[in-house]
């Protein structure tokens, strides 16, 4: 599927991807294939433009094994696209909760969280995220105005700097609510 869909036989590389899903959950489930290749599918449809195709195999990426984080996050990321955040929460909720360990399932939905207005609900799951990996500076800068909207300043100020440490290019508001929190 994926070299006909490099060659630009979309029609084909559909028909191929579509044996594939079919085949693919049904071994999945006998322990025959791995899950994840099902969801590696997936992505190329929707590299492809075929997103209804695509949602179907990280869908049956989740079904064989329920414990994949790459299929939840890849639906997720996909629901959230298309704007559905509703179903980006299900599937973000869903992997967090099948891997908690997932650095980057629990910065998107603390994410998708916060998009929600929910700052309670997205905070532990941001601060989950950076425990187990570091490297997202906007969720830093996020977590920095949420402790800075608590009125703890010490934690904003650390998720700020950490932030701009971590990408200088975020921006002259991150530096501006540093300035503003160190009485600048």
């Amino acid at each position: 599927g994926a070299t006909l869909d490099e060659k630009g036989k979309k029609e084909e590389a559909k028909e191929c991807y579509t044996r594939a899903l079919a085949a693919s959950a049904k071994l999945a489930k006998r322990g025959k294939f791995e899950p994840h290749l099902i969801s590696d599918h997936g992505t190329h449809l929707e590299a492809a433009g075929q997103s209804a195709e695509a949602e179907k195999f990280f869908r049956a990426g989740v079904e064989a094994q329920p414990s994949n984080a790459k299929s939840h996050f890849r639906l997720g990321r996909m629901m959230a696209k298309r704007g559905d955040m509703a179903g980006a929460l299900r599937a973000y909720q869903a992997g967090a909760e099948a891997r908690p360990k997932i650095d980057v399932l629990q910065i998107e939905l603390g994410y998708i969280l916060a998009m929600g207005g929910n700052t309670d609900a997205a905070m532990p799951h941001l601060e989950a995220g950076l425990k187990l990996s570091d490297k997202y500076a906007p969720a830093h800068a996020m977590l920095g105005m949420f402790y800075a909207e608590k009125h703890n300043k010490a934690a904003a100020i650390r998720h700020y700097e950490r932030a701009l440490e971590l990408d200088p290019k975020l921006g002259e508001e991150t530096r501006a609510r540093l300035k503003q929190l160190k009485g600048r």
